[in-house]
């Protein structure tokens, strides 16, 4: 079976920019004064306001009742009702909810990578014997190769580091994935852990998910025991720093090169929020991969205030949202893809929410830095 081995905001600052209001007509009416209501912090006033409208058609309204249900504002938390009223709101024509209704769907387990992404991939079967291991593996490997080569061809690039089920090394019978991983949370260090962090990301994407979800559960119970590699972990997930640097925490731009005068989106910004909140998710033994459900359980067990909770899940989701609108760019150009962004060319606002994202990944750093006493 192949598995997929994927990679206080203002508590709401991030929202509070995308909140769409109206200001004629009755329907209108209504929207602006729920985000008036919102703005003061009436959360479930602001709901009251949206829910007529919205009822109605009316896109604005739509589109804030689905913030309120994607962020616990005035509702319960309900990412299905949001992602409906996103969808809804998208069908009429609002652009930012069609961006968000997007976004969402590459989130579900763990499908965080945009349109610019490589493969990580394995494949886990059962076996006897070493013998009858080696034997199965010798007939799946050409398949996997070529498997490989054709998601290769449909735009999901090899990976740089062989991660892929046509590397004998990752196509494995049940005992020998569970021998590899007790071997890397043995032998682990933060340099050899920079890029196995995946690894712990599994994902069941055909065939007996038995195999992969009773492989996962005995992975996660030995990393959640054991608090010494969970350090490790800790101390990998802060190799990348998020781009802010200076008295007033401006841009950290590379100085030289092609790359001068950029950041890369997904090393700098998504990488130190997927990785810590990994950790944190390995460390309670959570089986979900997707990082924002991650979040939510983390919050839910008091392991993340829900204050933090909503602002790293804001913050990953502008970052996010600015990668995707740059991968969809440079596909209607003909260009190559690339994370990396000139943050000059931001408009005023972006520029600020983006700053604002990174200080919330930097928050959660100190935070894991704290807790592991690193």
């Amino acid at each position: 079976m192949p598995l997929s081995l994927n990679k206080p905001m203002a508590a709401g600052l991030a929202l509070a920019a995308l909140l769409a209001g109206g200001y004629a007509g009755p329907a209108h009416a209504d929207v602006k004064a729920g985000v008036d209501a919102w703005s003061q912090g009436d959360y479930a006033g602001a709901v009251r306001e949206w829910e007529a409208p919205a009822a109605a058609g009316d896109p604005d309204a739509l589109f804030n009742l689905a913030q309120a249900y994607r962020l616990g504002r005035g509702v319960p938390t309900d990412p299905a009702r949001a992602e409906a009223l996103y969808a809804r709101a998208a069908a009429d024509g609002h652009l930012q909810a069609a961006d968000i209704y997007g976004l969402m769907l590459f989130e579900q387990g763990r499908r965080e990578q945009a349109l610019y992404t490589d493969q990580d991939n394995g494949i886990i079967f059962e076996a006897s014997n070493q013998e009858e291991a080696n034997a199965i593996r010798q007939k799946l490997l050409p398949l996997a190769r070529e498997v490989n080569v054709a998601l290769d061809d449909c735009g999901f690039v090899l990976c740089r580091g062989n991660i892929m089920a046509g590397n004998a090394e990752l196509c494995l019978s049940t005992r020998e994935w569970e021998n590899r991983f007790d071997k890397m949370i043995r032998e682990a260090s933060p340099q050899n852990m920079t890029y196995k962090g995946i690894f712990f990301d599994i994902r069941s994407i055909w065939g007996d998910e038995n195999l992969a979800v009773q492989l996962q559960r005995k992975v996660l119970e030995k990393a959640r025991m054991d608090n010494a590699f969970q350090r490790i972990m800790a101390d990998s997930a802060l190799q990348n720093r998020p781009p802010l640097g200076g008295l007033f925490r401006n841009f950290t731009l590379a100085s030289k090169g092609a790359e001068k005068d950029t950041l890369d989106l997904k090393v700098k910004g998504l990488a130190p929020i997927t990785e810590g909140v990994r950790v944190l998710a390995l460390s309670q033994g959570i089986e979900a991969s997707n990082t924002l459900e991650r979040i939510r359980q983390l919050v839910g067990r008091g392991i993340i205030e829900r204050l933090d909770g909503d602002a790293y899940i804001e913050a990953y989701q502008f970052i996010q949202l600015l990668r995707m609108q740059q991968h969809q760019l440079q596909a209607e150009q003909g260009m190559a893809y690339s994370n990396r962004i000139y943050p000059d060319e931001l408009n005023t606002l972006d520029r600020r929410i983006l700053r604002e994202s990174f200080r919330q990944a930097q928050r959660l750093q100190s935070s894991l830095a704290f807790r592991y006493q690193l």
